[in-house]
């Protein structure tokens, strides 16, 4: 790609970067579509994938890896800016925002299979204001309330502790990061919160079908299957 992955950050900025650290250092959603949920139990987890470890890679190789496979899947962002995304295409954009999954401790080649199926990438940025109304600004985990690349609920960022009304006064690509961000840590907060012990293969399904009805038996095997398959054709986002 013509700009480096470098180049493609600078639009953080100082406000961007100081959001971050806050999401960085802190960790319930309602059911998301995604196939026909079920109530069996879940198999035994094929995630990690057995193997050699991951060869070493800088942040700005997993950036650029991220963003081939965010062209690849929905070409159309190569060639979609905002104005205030300082001449960086969309693609560029939410490549950044996927990376930030290895500095917060869940796999990239996970979260970016994630992305792909709720959203083929699409930033979904642009009806915040809508989604916090419906949602009462993240009092209930409404449907029809997703924000962001990962379909993040308002109700989601504020499990995490983060504020989703902060969203209405950022710019498009400060708001694609910080959403992207609500999305990792909540896969996070599943992880090693609200399911300590679970596999990736049951986070998955309670990020699907949320922890709630996770825990009452809820499984959506379609969709995990999809974000796991996924993840195995990104081997080269493993770190």
């Amino acid at each position: 790609m013509a700009k480096s992955g470098k180049d493609k950050l600078i639009w953080l900025g100082l406000g961007g970067a100081a959001l971050l650290a806050l999401a960085a250092g802190r960790a319930a959603s309602a059911p998301r579509s995604g196939g026909a949920v079920g109530t069996s139990p879940s198999p035994t987890c094929p995630y990690p994938p057995p193997g050699p470890p991951p060869l070493d890679k800088s942040r700005w190789d997993l950036i650029d890896r991220i963003y081939a496979r965010v062209v690849e899947a929905n070409p159309r962002l190569k060639n979609t800016s905002c104005s205030e995304c300082g001449g960086r295409s969309l693609a560029a954009v939410v490549a950044g925002a996927l990376a930030q999954a290895e500095g917060l401790e869940v796999p990239p080649d996970l979260v970016v299979a994630v992305a792909w199926r709720e959203s083929t990438f699409n930033p979904h940025v642009d009806r915040v204001a809508e989604a916090l109304r419906i949602s009462n600004n993240g009092a209930n985990c409404a449907s029809g309330t997703e924000i962001g690349p990962m379909q993040v609920k308002p109700c989601a960022f504020k499990t995490v502790r983060l504020d989703p009304t902060l969203l209405l006064n950022m710019p498009t690509p400060v708001r694609i990061q910080y959403a992207v961000s609500a999305g990792i840590l909540y896969l996070r907060w599943l992880k090693n919160t609200r399911l300590p012990g679970a596999s990736w293969c049951e986070v998955l399904h309670a990020y699907n079908v949320g922890p709630g009805a996770f825990l009452a038996g809820q499984r959506n095997a379609a969709y995990v299957q999809a974000v796991l398959g996924r993840a195995g054709e990104y081997s080269e986002l493993r770190v």
